[in-house]
């Protein structure tokens, strides 16, 4: 198992204390009574009283059957970076074999996610699948090990695990997210006639998918880098009849406003042409925390409004000098960033903000958020590069200005 713990600019910061919250200390009760009131103000988000009651149990009780439990809820309720995946590492190694333990790797390895940490996300998702090769979870896990290695461009290792998924599990709820990975890594490769396949396939099998919204831009940006433009106007056309109040709704309308001025006739004949559930060839293809959630956090210079759907490029102002390469001869939306830090407390993200403004850049912030963490993590970014070798460049300046280590970021859905 990979122990390097590497340091992330998070901090503590103490939950507000509620009032009129009680305490479940009660010397009437058992530990195990205890224990579960401990659980329920978790559960309500009441993490002050929570991280009190548990650390006095596990202190006072340490051989009851629920300490392994309340260990692990003590390390979800570490807002530190470092000391939260110290923790999640400890408890993996110790109750290991057990469903602890096994939740405890998987924690550590969502926490790495989180925070962008692709490197080590991806090896502690492969320790997981070595250590507990029968768990139920596996689909989930190979889904979020496909997308480290998507975002860290080791694209046939994502179609692998993707692909892993839709072979063994074809029933998970888990299977559309990876045929629709296994398009997005086809996409990044080039290989347009793939990508279109699994594209056409979701709308064909899983007319339900919840991102279907997401699917029709792709299909449309594939179509044009096929130079097939009036099927990708037609599908831009579909994203709009059935989801006119989606954040891609705007990427869409750009895209087929320029199909438009080369082919004027689209705009009165594309509907007929609408891709729609049906038969779709079958791709050849070579043998990835609750989903996590990108939004746009409330900062006075967060001026891209960035979707929690895959899709949608932010706008951002940048130095004339690091404007991104541009796509104009694709059309693609540009894809990576420059981040500065990662952060649990607002008043670290305005600091950050302060420190690359003085350097002439115009910072952005995200949020992500998942179910195996109780806090936001605030993420500050600059530019927006249609090559990861562009972003690098950046990357080495501010790194060099900044005197800590940046690194570059792609968007998940590019």
């Amino acid at each position: 198992m990979k122990k390097t713990v590497l340091l992330l600019c998070l901090t503590l910061s103490a939950t507000p204390l509620m009032a009129q919250t009680p305490t479940p200390a009660s010397s009437g009760d058992s530990p195990a009574v205890l224990f579960d009131k401990a659980q329920k103000l978790f559960d309500e988000k009441h993490y002050q009283e929570a991280r009190t009651s548990l650390s006095e149990l596990v202190a006072e009780h340490p051989m009851e059957s629920f300490v392994p439990r309340a260990r692990l809820l003590l390390a979800n309720l570490e807002e530190d970076f470092t000391s939260a995946t110290a923790r999640f590492q400890m408890l993996a190694g110790e109750y290991e074999g057990s469903p602890e333990g096994a939740e405890a790797q998987k924690d550590l390895a969502d926490r790495y996610y989180l925070a962008d940490k692709y490197d080590e996300a991806a090896a502690s998702y492969q320790d997981y699948i070595e250590q507990y090769p029968k768990s139920p979870d596996l689909p989930e896990i190979r889904y979020w090990l496909a997308s480290a290695y998507l975002a860290q461009d080791q694209n046939d290792n994502a179609i692998k695990q993707f692909q892993k998924v839709l072979d063994d599990s074809k029933d998970s709820p888990w299977a559309a997210k990876c045929r629709v990975g296994l398009g997005n890594a086809y996409f990044k490769k080039g290989r347009y006639d793939q990508a279109e396949q699994q594209y056409l396939k979701i709308l064909q099998d899983d007319p339900a998918y919840d991102e279907l919204n997401s699917v029709y831009l792709k299909l449309g940006e594939t179509y044009e880098l096929e130079k097939k433009d009036r099927q990708a106007y037609a599908s831009y056309q579909s994203l709009l009849d059935r989801y006119p109040k989606a954040l891609e709704v705007e990427e869409a309308q750009g895209r087929m406003a320029a199909l438009a001025k080369t082919h004027p006739d689209y705009a009165l004949a594309a509907e007929g042409d609408t891709p729609t559930p049906g038969p779709a060839p079958r791709a050849t293809v070579a043998a990835a925390p609750a989903a996590t959630v990108i939004e746009a956090a409330a900062s006075a210079t967060a001026t891209p409004a960035l979707s929690p759907v895959p899709g949608v490029t932010p706008t951002l102002v940048v130095k004339a000098e690091d404007a991104p390469v541009s796509l104009a001869a694709s059309g693609m939306p540009l894809a990576f960033h420059v981040q500065i830090g990662v952060f649990t407390q607002t008043v670290y993200v305005t600091k950050a903000e302060k420190s690359v403004k003085t350097l002439g850049y115009e910072p952005f912030v995200v949020s992500a958020k998942s179910d195996s963490s109780p806090y936001t993590y605030y993420k500050v970014r600059v530019g927006q590069y249609a090559a990861r070798a562009e972003a690098e460049k950046t990357a080495k300046k501010l790194s060099r200005s900044l005197k800590q280590k940046v690194i570059v970021v792609e968007d998940q859905s590019n």
